[in-house]
């Protein structure tokens, strides 16, 4: 559930976000009081009431994000472990550094009631809880289980507490994605925390064979009609140069509407940025010109965009048997020459595309913004990025104590400013192998920090100083950030010395060039260029009962009229069947539920 929102790569796939540490963009100063050392916390003591829940005490210092409480109090959990949770030097998951930081620094004592593994057993074990009315004071839940008990009433509201114990660090980071923050709140109450999200990063973007487009003397494409010809050109202008008629414009999958299913594969040819470009959406939720939510793929822009692609079939432009290829198979043929363009994501440059400079050091492939067919820019679609909350149970004692431990988890792993002691502690070992920030409760992300990185990586390329990738408040002031030190010396390699090995041209295109794929989500972003999905979560009941017969529905059809065995009036026929089939209740589940 929680690697939903943290895009997919082949470099770095993770598997939870509660286990995910990431750096935070620099911390103001005035949060320096707020995240003082432990040694420096203000000592509370721990109210004696559920009914006054802890936030409400006569004392101004009670409001210490980082207070202790004394005596110390108890608290339950669920624990979701996921794969890449391991243990060393005997630690276990009920005695850890984050438990013992929990009790030494908060005075708050935390016992596991069970732990179960995320990927396979984790949901349905707490499925069981649920149905057993036996809750943990804080766990986490999918979207689903969040719309339940919240609707049951079963979760506290932590909206007093929020305001009152949460960090500054913790607010800001809610507040980068507001539209993640108050997707937990159900009737104005803030009943789930988000863990936050790159709400930009899934967008897609344009991929183009750089040797190619020089080869053919192309220039980059600003419209549709620009894309089409740099793809017909690559399929009849042997760009090869080997005198056979082997390679083809545009990378098309079996699963072409594949680029937000989960799979990391499933964001390299993927076709929802060519329906963009003709404001089309498929495979989300938006809003209609009347305000009511109304699936993309049944929308009628969708004519145009499969008229197209129908045109550049028959025309050779894209592979007479992508209906058969999975997008292993894709990647295949791209890494055999056969391909020039791919729509994907931003870490195409790590791969599949860096894969292809071992044995063809002259493959450059370098991103471009999507395009559109007139003069309305085309918007790039992102799935809702966040898929579930941290909750606190309505029977919990201690509800801020949630919030409390957020605040440690984000003062140790998230906050830039942090010192390499805590990081070296409560984040990641040096090798990698033990992601101590796994044994955490509570979590979340900064979903600026990418942006923010590619900031202090351009500058740093084109300043030729590592002045900006350099700590400029807290305990490591002065000193250079490590990991963004080594992307600037492979960043560096490549652009001055042509060095195409050990990721280089990677690092360079995706997060240093001024035309780099982050240099495009930025332009996404500043631009308002972006359409995120408007349902959040898994979606009503009889959308998750009826979801795969749609979607087969969907692809089926949809390969038939690009392959021109269908003529492009049957999407009419589609939609119809899809509206029969189970479509016209779950626009009007989504709109009741969601909408509202």
């Amino acid at each position: 559930m929680w690697g939903s929102f943290v895009k997919k790569s082949s470099f770095a796939l993770l598997s939870i976000v509660l286990t995910v540490s990431l750096a935070a963009c620099t911390k103001n100063k005035n949060d320096t009081a707020a995240s003082g050392a432990a040694s420096s916390v203000t000592e509370t003591t721990a109210p004696e009431s559920a009914s006054a829940t802890a936030s409400a005490t006569a004392s101004e210092s009670a409001t210490d994000p980082f207070g202790k409480y004394t005596p110390p109090i108890e608290v339950t959990g669920f624990k979701a472990i996921g794969i890449s949770t391991k243990f060393e030097n005997g630690e276990t998951i009920d005695d850890n550094r984050w438990m013992k930081a929990y009790e030494d620094e908060l005075g708050i004592k935390l016992k596991w009631l069970w732990s179960a593994d995320e990927a396979t057993q984790y949901y349905n074990k707490l499925n069981v809880s649920i149905a057993s009315g036996e809750y943990a004071d804080f766990f986490v839940v999918n979207s689903k289980q969040f719309k339940m008990l919240a609707k049951d009433g079963q979760l506290a509201d932590l909206t007093e507490a929020f305001e009152k114990y949460a960090s500054p660090l913790v607010k800001k980071y809610m507040n980068a994605f507001p539209q993640g923050f108050e997707s937990g709140k159900v009737d104005g109450k803030l009943v789930g925390l988000s863990p936050q999200g790159d709400y930009a990063g899934q967008s897609l973007m344009i991929w183009i064979r750089q040797d190619w487009m020089e080869q053919l003397g192309l220039q980059p494409p600003k419209t549709m009609d620009d894309f089409v010809k740099i793809a017909e050109a690559f399929a009849k202008q042997d760009p090869d140069n080997n005198g056979k008629n082997d390679t083809y414009g545009l990378a098309v999958t079996n699963a072409f509407f594949g680029g937000f299913q989960g799979d990391y594969l499933m964001g390299v040819a993927s076709l929802e940025g060519f329906f963009n470009g003709y404001h089309a959406y498929p495979s989300i939720w938006i809003k209609d010109d009347s305000g009511k939510l109304v699936y993309g793929s049944v929308q009628p822009q969708m004519k145009d965009a499969l008229k197209k692609l129908q045109e550049m079939f028959k025309a050779g432009l894209i592979d007479k048997e992508f209906g058969v290829k999975d997008p292993g198979k894709v990647v295949e043929d791209i890494y055999k020459n056969k391909i020039g363009m791919s729509i994907g994501m931003e870490w195409n440059t790590g791969w599949p595309f860096d894969e292809m400079l071992k044995t063809n050091p002259k493959a450059i492939w370098k991103p471009y913004p999507l395009v559109s067919v007139d003069d309305q820019p085309a918007l790039a679609e992102n799935p809702w990025p966040i898929s579930g909350y941290m909750v606190a149970s309505k029977n919990a004692k201690h509800p801020e104590a949630l919030i409390k431990m957020l605040n440690l988890y984000v003062k140790y792993v998230v906050d830039e400013n942090r010192t390499k002691e805590d990081s070296n502690k409560f984040e990641k070992s040096q090798d990698g192998t033990y992601l101590y920030s796994t044994y955490a409760l509570a979590a979340m992300n900064n979903p600026d920090l990418a942006m923010n990185d590619f900031y202090k990586l351009n500058t740093a390329l084109k300043n030729k100083s590592d002045a900006t990738l350099r700590y400029t408040d807290g305990p490591m002031k002065g000193e250079i950030n490590s990991l963004l030190e080594g992307q600037y010396k492979q960043g560096l390699a490549f652009v001055e010395k042509g060095d195409v090995s050990n990721g280089n041209v990677q690092i360079y295109t995706q997060k240093m060039a001024d035309d780099g794929s982050y240099a495009i989500l930025k332009h996404y972003r500043d631009n308002n260029l972006l359409m995120i999905n408007q349902m959040p979560g898994v979606g009503t009941d009889t959308l998750v009962q009826k979801k795969s017969t749609l979607l087969k529905l969907e692809q089926e059809v949809l390969t038939k009229i690009i392959m021109g065995v269908r003529p492009v009036d049957d999407f009419d026929k589609f939609v119809e069947d899809w509206k029969k089939l189970g479509g016209d209740r779950i626009t009007q589940e989504v709109n009741d539920t969601y909408n509202n």
